[in-house]
């Protein structure tokens, strides 16, 4: 079964970041830390949540607070600064806490995504085998189902014929099956033809072209593969390949002396 992919996407330190993670997947590091991620994911997203909270609770201890004095001001009185405070430290305190664990948790998400892009890339190989029998697999699928879609298209058009000749037989017609349309409902489309076999010729052509397209995206993706590798070999073997300057500077100390 073809690997599931899991879209997380979360803001923090000053960033946005969108992350792919394969839970399903049958390489057993890759799912694990699949897992990891949509987890620390979730605990990224509580942690923002309580800090919207906290800040919204902020923000209406201040403004309660300094109706509290205005009024305690207006009545003639002395407000209770030391308990409007304390209301007020406590809020500031939720939101310096609730602040810590967003920073924490952005951090925690973030070291994880990248150890799951060191794990995808170090499990590729698996990966990409099994990715290319999943989707050789579903290539057979649409010929399979190109060959359903024909012979279907083929017998809904000759059996529907036949019914639609048969009545005119029994009232003393000639007997010539044509395969009739489908009668006009305001559904439809304009312009649309109603003759069910024609849809279904329309759906094998397509078929056909998705399995023309299927192919060549995995043409041409091995080429990419086979055109990486060649550079990468090219690389290493310029890495390895003696350093023709030093051996230059060598000789010409030897003149010298």
């Amino acid at each position: 079964m073809p690997d599931s992919t899991t879209q997380l996407s979360w803001s923090g330190a000053g960033g946005h970041w969108t992350l792919h993670v394969l839970p399903t997947s049958s390489v057993a590091a890759v799912r694990d830390i699949s897992v990891k991620c949509i987890e620390a994911h979730a605990a990224q997203k509580t942690a923002w949540r309580e800090l919207t909270a906290a800040r919204r609770e902020a923000d209406g201890v201040a403004r309660e607070t300094n109706r509290a004095a205005f009024q305690a001001g207006s009545d003639g009185k002395v407000p209770d600064k030391k308990a409007l405070k304390k209301k007020k430290l406590a809020a500031i305190e939720r939101v310096e806490d609730a602040e810590l664990d967003f920073t924490a948790a952005t951090a925690a998400l973030g070291a994880l995504r990248m150890s799951y892009l060191e794990t995808l890339a170090h499990h590729a190989p698996a990966l990409a085998a099994e990715a290319r029998s999943d989707a050789e697999a579903g290539i057979l699928e649409l010929a399979s189902a190109l060959g359903i879609a024909r012979q279907a298209g083929a017998k809904v058009a000759s059996s529907t014929a036949l019914l639609a000749a048969l009545p005119r037989v029994v009232g003393g017609d000639d007997f010539a099956p044509v395969p009739p349309a489908a009668s006009k409902n305001s559904a439809d489309e304009f312009g649309e033809g109603r003759a069910p076999e024609v849809h279904a010729q329309i759906a094998a052509d397509r078929l056909v072209k998705a399995i023309g397209f299927a192919k060549r995206v995995l043409d041409d993706l091995d080429a990419a593969e086979k055109e990486q590798t060649a550079r990468s070999r090219l690389e290493a073997e310029a890495d390895e390949a003696p350093d023709l300057d030093d051996d230059d500077e060598g000789d010409d100390g030897d003149e010298e002396s």
